[in-house]
């Protein structure tokens, strides 16, 4: 292995510990205030199931009757304690724990050497612990990296794409903000598959350079199954005819090769497998459930791309960029041009016809951060095409697109609050999120809000049913045990200099049953735990025809006199505790 990881020279250095500095600086500020226990901290839903492995193996021994009270409601459920069962629960893999755990250990001998209580494996020195190593594997990454991207660039070159992959793409922020998703430890691993692919491919008869590509090979697909399809780069990488495609074949079917690999693919995935059946007693288990491909045959892949809600091209438009360096490879017949197109193309498919295509609280489509390592060749590409460009003016304007698409994510990732608060096509909301950004100031003042169910960030009020729908995909299902459901509020102080007149909205509802429906939307506005306007209105006599999707429309409003200091509310009370259904919310304050 000693060859794969050469001495670094002083001004490469430099470099990586500039990148190290900056974004420890940026996480712990980012951090500073967010505290645990709570849907901003470090170790939360999601994060908290890659990180239970840890404390469960080194504190618990996977006694569930060692863990820490409610531990897993104070982490907001990213795992669960079946105490009758005597089981940790978990849906993730440990592959993320795995790179974790040379911290957790540093976390574990530091934490009584500050005096600073451990709690269990869940105190704060644990959650720092977790910004550090996101930026450690962040700079690991890239470093290797850039030792791949040596074999297409010069040096210059080089340091050029590494500095804009770090700060044009929401890698950036999987290194600082959220630092436990799996994204940044993907691309580490990418990154390690790709030098070790290239290493063996110029010297096949160097074996440690495949054991490297199988490791980390297996801990990519452990993390994240649908990465698997990165093998087929050991067939097709840099390959100019079908004899390469087919030598790569006799190569990796050669005996030492093949039993290599799936001795390392069984021996990183038998922990797993223990795991699994501790947890569901089967030693094979799909964790996820009812979560799947749903959407195959009717992909998302507009909204992955072009969606206010995380898409693509809206959040990272420095992607655009590196599509079109895939084209100019094409068309200038460099090898891997087609094949990374066909690899945007293939996972743009495969995150678009999964179940919840954008992925939960995200910033931009999240699926794709560890691609980037893969990507960094076509972007290399354009930025050395267009270097060559002989018009001066063409050339620097470019170079100053790459510029602003990178100070655009940066200034959309500093104001960026973990989840994007809007429905699938909201530019209202996305608006909003440029102003904060102080990327555009739009002379539109009215508010609009639109919610249609899809996002789960919205939804948090709801019961979300999958059983009907107006559109989309899901619906709110307004039950008898809840009597006052809110569907949206805003403080006024938020609402611009010039107050708003009115509240229009609008929403379809269907009535499901025979029985009366008394049901009310209600518009108040309340300062503290007063209430200074209350106006209603009864859906009864809209609810004239049964099992058939209805649009309530409506206006209230807003009072002479008012301050800024009250909330707006809409809200459903429900008296008679009815059951029906609600989708596709409008809200125009003007």
């Amino acid at each position: 292995m000693r060859k794969l990881f050469r001495v670094a020279k002083s001004g490469e250095i430099l470099f990586f510990m500039g990148l190290m500095i900056v974004s420890l600086v940026l996480t712990f500020q980012t951090h500073r205030k967010t505290g645990n226990f709570n849907w901003r901290s470090e170790i939360w839903a999601d994060r908290a199931g890659y990180y239970i492995y840890l404390p469960s193996f080194f504190m618990y021994h996977f006694d569930a009757t060692k863990c820490p009270e409610k531990i897993d409601e104070k982490t907001g459920f990213g795992f669960t304690v079946d105490y009758r069962k005597n089981t940790i629960n978990t849906k993730y893999s440990y592959g993320v724990a795995a790179l974790l755990s040379p911290f957790f250990i540093g976390a574990y001998i530091v934490s009584p050497v500050l005096k600073v209580p451990g709690e269990a494996g869940f105190g704060v020195v644990y959650h720092k612990m977790v910004n550090v190593a996101a930026v450690v594997y962040l700079i690991l990454g890239l470093w290797l990296l850039k030792q791949f991207l040596a074999y297409y660039f010069k040096p210059s070159l080089q340091y050029f794409i590494l500095f804009f992959i770090y700060t044009g793409t929401n890698l950036l922020f999987y290194a600082i903000d959220d630092t436990l998703m799996s994204h940044v430890y993907s691309f580490f691993l990418f990154s390690l598959f790709l030098l070790s692919l290239k290493k063996f491919l110029d010297d096949s008869t160097s074996y440690r350079y495949f054991v490297a590509m199988s490791v980390s090979f297996a801990f990519i697909v452990l993390i994240r199954p649908t990465n698997a399809l990165i093998l087929l780069l050991f067939f097709l990488w840099d390959v100019h005819d079908l004899n390469e495609i087919k030598n790569r074949i006799m190569v990796f079917l050669r005996f030492r090769h093949l039993a290599s690999f799936v001795i390392v693919l069984f021996c990183i995935f038998l922990p797993q497998m223990i795991y699994w059946k501790y947890s569901t007693g089967n030693y094979l288990a799909y964790s996820y459930g009812n979560e799947s491909f749903l959407n195959w045959k009717h992909p998302k892949l507009l909204e992955v791309w072009f969606s206010t809600l995380n898409g693509l091209f809206l959040y990272t438009p420095l992607v655009i960029l590196i599509i079109a360096g895939m084209i100019l490879m094409i068309v200038k017949k460099v090898p891997n041009g087609l094949l990374t197109l066909l690899i945007f193309i293939f996972i743009s498919y495969i995150f678009a016809s999964w179940y919840n295509w954008y992925f939960g609280c995200s910033f931009g489509q999240r699926s794709f951060v560890e691609y980037y390592a893969i990507f960094a060749i076509p972007f290399g590409y354009f930025i050395e095409s267009s270097v060559r460009i002989r018009n001066l003016l063409i050339r620097s304007l470019v170079l100053l697109l790459i510029f602003l698409f990178s100070y655009y994510n940066v200034r959309m990732m500093l104001k960026f609050d973990k989840c994007f608060f809007g429905s699938t096509w909201d530019w209202g909301q996305f608006s909003r999120q440029l102003e904060r950004a102080s990327i555009f100031s739009f002379y539109k003042k009215d508010y609009t809000f639109d919610n249609d169910l899809e996002n789960q960030a919205l939804s948090y009020s709801f019961s979300i049913s999958d059983s009907v729908h107006h559109s989309g995909m899901y619906c709110a299902k307004i039950l008898p045990d809840k009597e006052y459901t809110p569907v949206f509020s805003v403080p006024m102080k938020d609402l611009g200099e010039k107050l708003p007149r009115y509240i229009n909205f609008d929403f379809w509802a269907l009535n499901p049953g025979s029985l009366q429906n008394e049901a009310l939307v209600v518009c108040s506005i309340d300062k503290g735990d007063t209430n200074l306007v209350w106006q209603s209105q009864p859906l009864a006599p809209i609810f004239t025809q049964k099992l058939k999707w209805q649009k309530i429309t409506n206006r209230f409003v807003i009072p002479d006199g008012l301050k800024r200091d009250p909330v707006i509310k809409l809200y459903i009370w429900n008296p008679k505790k009815s059951v029906f259904f609600v989708d596709d919310l409008n809200v125009v304050l003007e």
